[in-house]
């Protein structure tokens, strides 16, 4: 299992990656650039239609939405930036274990990024899967979005 500040690099999936009735959706985006420090903020939402709730483990406090990460392009579709939501979260000394129940889960999830970011629009997508669960581990992505 991957500690609070360690991601995996997923590999690139398809835009909005589906499996046995869970999708993953990016709502709304807002990034907030700063001069040392830029904000992405995104509304994401889990929408459980499986027929019955999902299990997982993590370490962080986030629960089913440890195991995501944004992904920034720029105009040209090139990737600029990539930020797992655990890395910048505390870990705690064990694993806990949480609940995706069925219908809609949702949650701002905030990335802070200390790297400078290019000037110009991004587009953004969130990519990953359920942390701690074998069968919806990773695969899901998105449609990109521009910020509000």
């Amino acid at each position: 299992m991957l500690g609070c500040a360690e991601t995996a690099e997923p590999e690139r999936v398809a835009d909005q990656a589906t499996s046995g009735g869970l999708t993953l959706h990016l709502d709304a985006v807002d990034i907030e650039r700063g001069e040392d420090l830029t904000f992405i903020r995104c509304d994401v939402r889990w929408e459980n239609d499986t027929g019955a709730p999902l299990h997982g483990d993590t370490t962080c406090g986030g629960a089913a939405f440890d195991g995501l990460s944004v992904v920034l392009r720029d105009a040209r579709g090139t990737e600029v930036g990539r930020q797992g939501y655990i890395e910048h979260q505390s870990p705690y000394a064990e694993s806990i274990p949480f609940t995706l129940p069925e219908g809609a889960t949702r949650r701002e999830l905030r990335f802070p990024f200390f790297e400078p970011l290019p000037d110009g629009p991004l587009e953004v997508q969130i990519e990953g899967g359920l942390i701690g669960n074998a069968e919806h581990a990773n695969g899901y992505a998105t449609e990109s979005r521009s910020p509000r």
